[in-house]
């Protein structure tokens, strides 16, 4: 599992992407990228279930739609295994 930060999930969000570095700030999101698309979405979302140990139901998945919203819920569902 790892540490979960906001690098981690940019670090995820670039490789699903296929996106460079560079592209991928605090402010990003679903509506300013074309590639994130359904499947993209879909692909983000089981590596994060992999790479944090969690289950995402699915009106929790609807909700990702940018670095910080992924990084809430993550945090709390990280705390909640606790």
């Amino acid at each position: 599992m790892s540490h979960l930060s906001k690098n981690n999930i940019k670090k995820i969000i670039l490789v699903v992407l296929d996106l460079p570095e560079n592209e991928v700030s605090d402010g990003f999101s679903m509506n300013t990228c074309e590639k994130w698309d359904s499947l993209a979405h879909i692909k983000i979302v089981m590596v994060l279930e992999s790479e944090f140990n969690i289950k995402l139901k699915d009106d929790e998945i609807g909700s990702l739609i940018d670095i910080q919203s992924i990084y809430k819920l993550v945090s709390k569902l990280i705390s909640i295994k606790r």
